[in-house]
């Protein structure tokens, strides 16, 4: 090729702004022979720069070393290759390389050299991260209700892809900054990000892009951030500015986080460490992202609101438990986990007028307010049958009229049972007489002062709301001073196998191994001492005879 065809090739090259390298395959690290000018304009080096060394001088602290290393791979195997990696200009701003390599043979079949095309992808590869980012962001918030969870999850996600620290900043109902401030750096720094949340509100300036963004201006950017002369601040302004410089902070962007038409609260991310600038493009995703997060955050405000509501209401619901001659009592709700709303599982002990003790425990379907207020509904119904003294198994069909007649619940499970004395000591019965009947629930436990536990499968009919085929059956069995017995929902036993059998075995077990002189209050905190993040929703009750 002459010199006149090698002047309109180089022209050629430049023209398509692709840049070109040459690279010598017989001598140690690959050196560079000869690169374009489209290699120049896009990387800053001149053909004098780079002339005899490996083009790694382009790679940096961000270049992910797996791309490296397929790179590497494909050149020692003497194969075509096309690899997207971080590469750094002369003046250390980064860019997205599409490198492609391909070895040169000579007329025997031998590599002599390596050329390199090298594409600037950066807008491609960033619309890609920034559609990635969004839609991870949204699978991320739509997993969970958990307001605390979902402002992590967010933070996990910005710092440090979109920023190399972030800030996030809930109002109140009146629009203004609470004291609830949500701080994640790059590179930890714990303490100054714990003492920063310390100082919000009172450390940020009324006039403040972040106060601006909260009572409803539009996303904002400070390219290059100049902090305020400390002169004209307060006391905490002053120190939210030195830990602001000491995090670093060159450039800020300000997002409000929106939901149903109100500004829920403020995103606030920086860059200062990594170098980077916000542009417009950042901005635009990172008020999309404010969108999504705000609707999600919302939607874990009102889940929660409404949690808590059920649960104040379950737990106003439930019964005292009641000081009775001859019985020692323990009780307990454990509500579901975040994740799952509260449900309708109930307990009840009370005194009935013929000296008879009452006990129950049920559970509703359901697992929101509807069942929470069905729930004490049914306790209420169940009282005023038991009231008049009747058998456990009328009191459970005249309960089940009144659920079908009135449609206070789809499906109910409970059992009802009566403790009475038995002055005449029928077969040997030194204590009292447990009589009782079961709609649908899992089987008591009765654990003898003499042990071990066993479970009462006497008897068994279907829930409540069921149609029946017939009348409710009903058992008997003798409770001596020192047994235990114990009611409980499905909660306690269940678990994501799905065996109930083994399941309620595993309790029977558990159960045998409690000594009955430490006391029902034992049986019900160890039982109940280990559930956490429950599916479901549980009720113990525990009596001991004296």
């Amino acid at each position: 090729m002459g010199e006149d065809d090698a002047r309109l090739l180089d022209r050629a090259m430049k023209a398509t702004g692709i840049s070109v390298t040459l690279a010598d395959a017989q001598a140690p690290d690959l050196p560079l022979l000869w690169v374009n000018r489209g290699f120049s304009a896009t990387t800053g080096y001149a053909l004098a720069d780079v002339v005899g060394r490996n083009c790694r001088f382009l790679q940096g602290a961000d270049t992910e070393p797996e791309a490296v290393r397929r790179l590497r791979t494909a050149i020692l195997d003497n194969e075509d290759t096309s690899v997207t990696l971080l590469n750094y200009r002369r003046d250390g701003t980064p860019f997205w390389n599409e490198v492609s390599i391909s070895p040169v043979l000579d007329d025997g079949g031998r590599v002599t050299h390596y050329v390199g095309v090298q594409t600037d992808v950066t807008e491609r590869v960033k619309a890609e991260q920034r559609l990635a980012l969004l839609a991870e962001v949204t699978e991320a918030l739509a997993a969970t209700l958990d307001l605390d969870d979902s402002l992590d999850r967010l933070t996990r996600l910005v710092v440090p892809r979109l920023a190399d620290w972030v800030v996030l900043n809930l109002g109140d109902e009146q629009g203004r900054l609470t004291q609830r401030a949500i701080v994640r750096h790059r590179d930890g720094r714990e303490d100054l990000l714990k003492r920063y949340t310390e100082l919000v509100p009172s450390g940020v300036p009324t006039d403040s892009p972040l106060h601006q963004v909260l009572a409803g201006a539009a996303p904002s950017i400070i390219p290059a951030f100049t902090p305020r002369p400390p002169e004209a601040l307060s006391p905490a302004e002053v120190e939210i500015r030195e830990i602001s410089l000491e995090l670093g902070a060159t450039s800020l962007m300000f997002v409000p986080l929106v939901a149903r038409r109100r500004v829920l609260g403020t995103m606030m991310l920086v860059h200062g460490p990594s170098g980077r600038v916000f542009d417009d493009a950042d901005l635009k995703l990172t008020a999309d992202l404010g969108r999504r997060a705000g609707l999600a955050l919302d939607n874990a405000r009102l889940y929660t609101r409404e949690h808590q509501t059920a649960l104040t209401l379950q737990e106003s619901l439930l019964p005292a438990l009641p000081a009775l001659p001859g019985l020692h009592l323990a009780a307990r709700y454990v509500p579901a986990g975040q994740e799952s709303q509260v449900g309708g599982d109930w307990w009840d002990v009370f005194a009935l007028p013929d000296g008879a003790t009452g006990l129950a425990v049920g559970d509703v379907m359901g697992h929101d307010v509807a069942a929470a207020a069905a729930m004490g509904q049914l306790r209420s119904v169940l009282r005023t049958c038991a009231w008049a003294g009747e058998p456990p198994a009328t009191v459970l069909d005249r309960m089940d009229q009144l659920v079908q007649s009135f449609e206070m619940a789809q499906l109910a499970t409970c059992i009802y049972a009566r403790l009475q004395p038995d002055p005449s000591g029928s077969e040997g019965c030194t204590g009292r007489r447990l009589r009782w009947a079961n709609a649908g629930h899992l089987p008591p436990v009765l654990l003898p002062h003499t042990g071990p536990a066993r479970l009462l499968r006497d008897v068994l009919d279907v829930p409540l709301g069921v149609p029946a085929l017939g009348a409710r059956g009903e058992s008997e069995t003798c409770l001596e001073p020192g047994d235990t017995l114990l009611l409980y929902t499905d909660g306690l036993v269940e678990t994501r196998r799905g065996d109930i059998e083994c399941d309620v075995e595993r309790l029977r077990e558990r159960v045998s191994g409690h000594r009955a002189p430490d006391g029902p209050q034992v049986l019900v905190d160890l039982l109940a001492g280990g559930l956490t993040d429950l599916p479901d929703d549980v009720a113990l009750l525990a009596i001991q005879l004296t």
